[in-house]
């Protein structure tokens, strides 16, 4: 008779067996506390030992814009010659005399501000007829995306559409990488979203759950987005919400794993326009939550053979998921949207595959995030593309005589790709807020 497989001989003791996960956590999370420290240093040599006025809270600098970049961005890219006093008039900075010539550093904020000047990205309030609009980014499948998409829509939503609105970004994904795109030197002791789920904070004097809530969500380099970041820790949430459905469940009372999440939501819904969801790989609590308090999906998907029979599986789950949704009180959603992610415009294959989901999905089917050499060497410095200008992009390393991390076309056409998806969902949101306000003066009438 064979030997059981569980008293089978193995290579490795249990001991030898965690001491080399230890081993290989602790080589690649150096390797990613190097790339970091990389990053900073960089920041230093730019800033050469002076206070940097661009330094933002979450500890990475502001867009900076020159000449060229911001004739590109607000005037179609033509040569404007008094630039200068444009920006004098309006009351922009960022035009500074150096040696009896003009030296172009225009943050974030101040293009901002001369676009706002212009005409051309305009203030925003809500009315109370128009309600934060939540979009959750969602795909059980394993690198389809989701992150990628959300950390850098978010900043095209805060500064590349045609109203200037506040951005939230959520991350559910204990895995934390849209947190450490945007907050790559996270405080210990910053809240993440797991905290306020579990409500592990005590309330100092004067200190509310709104307030607490409010506060948790940080202030990034991006203006107008702030992000409510993610720990590994995170993942106790889904242990803890089941055993809250058991315990409420031999009580005889109801308990929603949904129901934390909005309140947290309705904690900060004047704070925001738009609240976008990064979700993990999978439909565990924190994702079910997402999926019921969001107003709209968007599901990314790669154009690959596995990755659309992945989503297909996915989306029939979708369906049955949905119908617990609506016996917990769900209202529907706005939108649901396909997103095909990190298409290659050279490859038949892919293309072939693309064009067939368009065609079967039709009014469903967003812009194409194509895939950019952009956007990965962006990805590896903890950044989303909207983080440097095109001549920042470009800025040659003083010993190579070459570019740091590409050329200005590399990163303006993703810029550009990313900018049109960003569009479609503001025309989505602005139908979305039009029709409220047609039905609040219904209602009045």
């Amino acid at each position: 008779m064979s030997i059981l497989l569980k008293d089978a001989v193995r290579l490795m003791s249990p001991n030898d067996t965690y001491s080399l996960y230890s081993r290989l956590h602790e080589r690649l999370s150096k390797l990613v506390s190097q790339k970091k420290l990389i990053e900073a240093e960089i920041l230093s040599i730019d800033n050469d030992g002076e206070d940097d006025p661009y330094m933002c809270a979450n500890g990475k600098r502001e867009c900076i814009y020159n000449k060229p970049d911001i004739e590109r961005d607000l005037y179609s890219g033509k040569n404007i010659r008094n630039l200068d006093k444009i920006m004098e008039k309006y009351g922009v900075e960022g035009v500074y005399k150096v040696n009896g010539r003009n030296t172009w550093k225009v943050s974030q904020s101040n293009r901002n501000k001369l676009a706002q000047a212009l005409t051309l990205f305009m203030p925003f309030e809500r009315s109370e007829n128009q309600t934060l609009q939540m979009f959750i980014v969602s795909n059980l499948k394993g690198g389809s995306g989701k992150s990628t998409l959300a950390s850098n829509l978010a900043a095209a939503l805060a500064t590349q559409t045609m109203n200037s609105y506040r951005i939230g970004l959520i991350d559910l994904d204990p895995q934390g990488s849209a947190t450490d795109i945007y907050l790559p030197y996270l405080d210990d002791d910053a809240l993440s979203v797991g905290d306020l789920l579990l409500e592990e904070f005590e309330l100092d004097d004067n200190e509310t759950f709104e307030s607490v809530c409010r506060d948790a969500f940080l202030e990034v380099n991006i203006p107008n987005v702030k992000v409510l970041p993610a720990r590994t820790a995170d993942a106790r949430y889904d242990f803890y919400s089941k055993m809250k459905g058991l315990e409420s469940q031999e009580k005889g009372v109801v308990y929603h794993s949904h129901d934390q999440l909005m309140r947290i939501v309705e904690a900060v819904k004047d704070d925001f326009d738009i609240i976008l969801f990064d979700t993990p790989p999978q439909l565990n609590e924190a994702a079910f939550a997402a999926h019921f308090v969001a107003t709209s999906s968007i599901i990314p998907m790669r154009s690959e053979q596995n990755d659309r029979d992945s989503t297909i599986k996915y989306m029939e789950q979708l369906k049955s998921l949905y119908r617990s949704m609506v016996s917990a009180g769900h209202k529907g959603y706005n939108s649901i949207h396909l997103i095909q992610m990190a298409l290659s415009t050279q490859s038949k294959t892919e293309m072939t595959i693309a064009t067939e989901i368009d065609t079967l999905t039709s009014g469903n089917s967003l812009t194409h995030f194509l895939s950019s050499e952009a956007i990965k060497r962006c990805s590896t410095l903890f950044k989303n593309i909207f983080e440097l200008s095109p001549s920042e992009f470009a800025k040659k390393d003083t010993d190579t005589n070459k570019a740091q991390y590409g050329s200005r076309e590399m990163l303006m056409k993703a810029q550009d790709n990313v900018k049109t998806i960003a569009l479609e969902i503001e025309r989505e949101v602005l139908k979305v807020w039009e029709y409220q306000e047609d039905q609040a003066e219904k209602q009045r009438g």
